[in-house]
C-alpha cells in the first residue's frame, strides 16, 4: 500500500510511534518526510512540534529565531506554543541582537511585549544602534520615555550614552522626552556628553535639548563634557547652541574656562576662545593660566599667552602663575614663563617672591639663573623675616640652598636661619660654608634651639665638630633647659656623647626644666649605647637624681621594661635605696616593673630583693596605672614617660605652652592627669590630644578602666619640691 494512500490517523499513529523511540535520527526523519508533500506535511507538522514542545522545551523557537525564520515560529503557535509560557527562552533578546525584524514582528504579533524580557532586548538593539529592530519595538508599545530603573533613566538615556544616533533618531520620531531627567545625571544629552557622542548630541539639541540644564553636582552637559576632555562633543554643543540662538555669554559661562584649564587640554581652550570666552576670569580665585601653571601644561600656558592673558595676574594678593609653577615643580612652565617676560620679583599675600620657592630638580640651577638674569633679588625677605636661602632650607631643599650662595646669597641677614637647618640635617658642606662666612653660631629658633644643639639632637657628628672648632657655646640650653649633651641621649648619639665629652665642659647631671638628665633620658628611652657611654665615663652622672615627678632613672628603666639597662644601672646605684626610692604616686620600683608587660624585668627585680633579704612582692591590690609596653614608634607621656598615650582617643591632653624637651607639644596620659599631674605651670589649658603613631597592641585599656575607681592621690608637694 502506497503512503499517501493511508488514512492520516495511520500516518498519525506511525508519526507517533515513531517519536515514542524519541530517537533524534527519527526526529530529523520524520522532519524530511514532512517536507516530502503538503500532504505529509499538514499531517507530521503539529506532531513534529507538540513533541519539540513536550520533550525539547519548544527548543525550535529558538532555533528559529537565531536563523529569522519566522514560518517555524508561527507553526510552533500553531500547534500549541504558548510565548508567555517561555519566558525563560531569550526569544526577543536573540532576535534583537542579531536584527532579526521579521522574526521579531510574528514574536510581537502572537505575545504582548511585556512577556519578553525588553530591557535586554533593548539593550542588544542600541548596542548595535539596530534601528528597525527599536522601530518595531517601538510600535509594539515600546516607551522610550518610562524609567526602566529606580535612577529614572529612560531608553533614550541608554540610546544617548551609547551613541546610537538611528535608535535615538527613532525615539525622538516616537515622541520620547528629551528633556527627561535621570536622578543623578540629568538628561540624555548630558549623558550624550559626557561620552561625546557628537551625533547623538546634534540630534537631541535638534529637538530642544538644553544645553544648561544641570546634572551631578549642578554641571551642565556643556562643562561636563569640558570636564571629560571631550573637544568634539564641546564644539558640537557650542554650535548647536549658536544655531538655535544661545548667547555667547550663556554659551561660555564664568567657570567653563576654568574647568578647562584644569582639564588640561589646550584643544578645549582655543575651542572656547573661538566661542567668545574670556580667559582673563577668576570664578574661584584662580586664573585659567594659573591653573595651567599650577598642574604644569606648558601647551596650555603657551596658548593661554598667545591669547594675551596678564602673565602676573593674582587674585587679592595670591600666587601669580609663576609662584604656582615653581611650587607644583614645572621646569618647563616655569621657563616658558620667564622667557615670556613673568615678574620675577612678584609676591604673594606672605611676601614670597619666585626665589623663595625654587624647586629642587635637575634645572633648578638653570632656573635660578633665568630668575637673576631679569632681576630677581637674592636678599628678598618675606612678610614674616623668611630669606630666600631659609625658605629652601626649611623645606630641605639643600641642593638649592647650594647653588643661591654659589650664587651670592647672603646667609647673614639678621632674620636668615640657614646654619641652624642645615645643622639640623647635617648638610657639612653648607655648614661649612656659612661657618665660613662667618654666621651667627648662637642663632635660634622658637623653641630656642641653636645649631649645636639641632645637630647633636639630629645625629651629624661632623657638624658638632665643626661647630665646635668654631667655638659654638657647649653650654647653651633650648626653652626646656637642655644642653647639647641631653639632646644627644634623647636622639641615640653615643658617639656625640663621647664629642661632647670629649671638650671637658660638659655636666652630666645638668637637668632640664622637668629635672631630667641625659641619663634619664637614656634610660626611658632605651638607648643603651648612650647609658653605656654616660656610665663608663671617668665622671658618670649621678643616678639618685628625680625628676619633677619624683622618678629615679632606675624607676624609670623599670616602668618602661628595659632590662638590659636595669642590668647596666645596678652595679652603680644603692643597693638598699634603688628598691625604696618612690616617686610622687608614692610606687617604687618594683611596683612599676609588674605593670611593664615585660615580666623578665617583674622577675629579675623581685629576685634582686629576694637576694637582698627584702620583700619581694611588687604591689598588693589593683594598680592605679594602666599595663604598658614601650615602643620607639609611639608618643609617651611627658610625666610618667610611658606609652601610655597612643590609640587612645580622646582621653589623652596636650600644653602648647610647656616644651618638651625634644621640642613640640607636653603631652600627659589620662591616668596622669587623673591622678593630679600637671605640666610646668598648673594655670595652663590643656586640649585633647590623639597620637596617630601605633595601634593599641602596646596599651592595656582594661587595666586602666579597672583603676579608674581606685584612684590614689598624686604628691603634688613632692612635684613643688622637685621643681624648688
Amino acid at each position: 500500500m502506497k503512503l499517501l494512500t493511508l488514512p492520516p490517523e495511520v500516518i498519525v499513529l506511525i508519526t507517533s510511534y515513531m517519536l515514542w523511540e524519541n530517537s533524534a535520527q527519527n526526529e530529523r526523519d520524520l522532519a524530511r518526510l514532512a517536507n516530502t508533500c503538503h500532504q505529509l506535511h499538514r499531517v507530521v507538522n503539529p506532531i513534529l512540534y507538540r513533541h519539540n514542545r513536550t520533550f525539547s522545551g519548544s527548543s525550535a523557537l529558538l532555533w528559529a529565531v537565531e536563523r529569522d525564520i519566522p514560518e517555524v515560529v508561527a507553526n510552533a503557535c500553531d500547534a500549541g506554543t504558548d510565548l508567555e509560557r517561555c519566558y525563560g527562552m531569550p526569544l526577543l533578546r536573540c532576535a534583537a541582537g542579531k536584527g532579526h525584524v521579521r522574526v521579531i514582528r510574528e514574536l510581537l504579533q502572537r505575545c504582548r511585549l511585556r512577556f519578553f524580557d525588553t530591557k535586554t532586548a533593548v539593550t542588544v538593539a542600541l548596542e548595535n544602534d539596530l534601528a528597525e529592530v527599536i522601530q518595531v519595538l517601538v510600535d509594539n508599545g515600546l516607551d522610550p520615555s518610562k524609567p526602566i530603573d529606580s535612577m529614572l533613566k529612560t531608553y533614550l538615556h541608554q540610546a544617548s550614552e551609547l551613541g546610537a544616533v538611528k535608535s535615538v533618531a527613532v525615539m525622538l520620531k516616537a515622541g520620547a522626552n528629551v528633556s527627561a531627567r535621570h536622578h543623578i545625571d540629568g538628561t540624555p544629552l548630558y549623558f550624550a556628553a559626557i561620552k561625546g557622542k557628537v551625533e547623538v548630541i546634534k540630534l537631541l539639541m535638534e529637538h530642544g535639548a538644553d544645553a544648561g540644564c544641570l546634572g551631578v553636582e549642578d554641571y551642565s552637559p556643556l562643562a561636563e563634557a569640558v570636564r571629560r576632555n571631550q573637544p568634539l562633543a564641546v564644539e558640537a554643543i557650542l554650535q548647536s547652541s549658536r544655531n538655535t540662538g544661545m548667547t555667547k555669554s550663556k554659551a561660555i559661562p564664568a567657570s567653563l574656562f576654568y574647568a578647562a584649564a584644569a582639564s588640561g587640554s589646550p584643544t578645549l581652550i582655543k575651542l572656547l576662545l573661538q566661542h567668545g570666552a574670556n580667559p582673563n576670569i577668576a570664578p574661584d580665585g584662580r586664573f585659567p593660566l594659573t591653573v595651567a601653571a599650577e598642574y604644569g601644561n606648558v601647551e596650555m600656558v603657551k596658548v593661554l599667552l598667545e591669547c594675551g592673558v596678564d602673565i602676573d595676574a593674582q587674585y587679592e594678593g595670591d600666587d601669580t602663575p609663576l609662584h604656582m609653577a615653581m611650587k607644583g615643580n614645572h621646569p618647563e612652565t616655569i621657563m616658558v614663563l620667564i622667557e615670556a617676560g613673568a615678574n620675577v620679583s612678584s609676591a604673594d599675600r606672605s611676601g614670597l617672591q619666585p626665589l623663595h620657592v625654587v624647586p629642587q630638580c635637575d634645572k633648578s640651577a638653570e632656573i635660578i639663573d633665568a630668575l637673576l638674569a631679569k632681576g630677581a633679588d637674592l636678599s628678598a625677605v618675606s612678610n614674616d623675616g623668611l630669606t630666600i636661602l631659609q625658605s629652601s632650607a626649611e623645606v630641605s631643599n639643600f641642593d638649592v640652598v647650594r647653588l643661591l650662595l654659589e650664587r651670592g646669597a647672603n646667609p647673614k641677614l639678621s632674620s636668615d636661619r640657614t646654619l641652624l637647618l642645615a645643622s639640623r640635617h647635617g648638610q657639612e658642606w653648607i655648614v661649612e660654608h656659612l661657618l665660613n662666612c662667618g654666621c651667627d653660631l648662637e642663632m635660634t629658633d622658637n623653641d630656642g634651639c641653636t645649631p649645636l644643639l639641632a645637630a647633636a639632637q639630629f645625629g651629624s657628628l661632623k657638624v658638632v665638630r665643626m661647630l665646635l672648632i668654631k667655638g659654638a657655646n657647649i653650654k647653651a640650653t633650648n626653652k626646656s633647659g637642655c644642653e647639647s649633651a641631653l639632646l644627644a641621649a634623647i636622639g641615640s648619639h653615643a658617639d656625640i656623647i663621647r664629642e661632647l665629652l670629649g671638650t671637658g665642659s660638659v655636666d652630666l647631671d645638668q637637668q632640664d626644666l622637668d629635672g631630667r638628665t641625659a641619663l634619664f633620658y637614656a634610660v626611658m628611652l632605651g638607648h643603651q649605647s648612650v647609658v653605656e657611654a654616660l656610665l663608663t665615663h671617668h665622671s658618670p652622672p649621678a643616678l639618685n637624681t628625680t625628676d619633677r615627678y619624683g622618678a629615679t632613672p632606675f624607676i624609670m628603666a623599670a616602668r618602661n621594661g628595659h632590662l638590659a639597662l636595669i642590668e647596666h644601672l645596678l652595679p652603680f646605684v644603692n643597693q638598699w635605696d634603688v628598691l625604696h626610692d618612690r616617686d610622687n604616686w608614692g610606687q617604687d620600683a618594683l611596683y612599676w616593673a609588674a605593670l611593664c608587660k615585660n615580666p623578665q624585668v617583674k622577675n629579675r627585680l623581685e629576685s634582686y630583693a629576694r637576694d637582698l633579704g627584702m620583700d619581694a612582692r611588687s604591689y598588693v591590690g589593683t594598680p592605679i596605672h594602666p599595663h604598658a609596653l614601650f615602643t620607639s614608634q609611639t608618643c609617651y607621656c611627658d610625666v610618667c614617660g610611658r606609652c601610655t598615650i597612643h590609640g587612645v582617643r580622646g582621653r589623652s591632653q596636650q600644653c602648647h605652652h610647656c616644651v618638651c624637651a625634644a621640642g613640640g607639644q607636653f603631652l600627659i596620659c589620662s591616668s596622669c592627669s587623673r591622678a593630679g599631674a600637671k605640666c610646668r605651670d598648673a594655670g595652663h589649658i590643656w586640649d585633647l590630644y590623639e597620637c596617630e603613631n601605633g595601634d593599641m597592641s602596646a596599651y592595656d585599656l582594661d587595666s586602666e578602666s579597672a583603676s579608674e575607681s581606685e584612684e590614689e592621690p598624686y604628691d603634688s608637694d613632692g612635684a613643688d619640691r622637685e621643681q624648688n
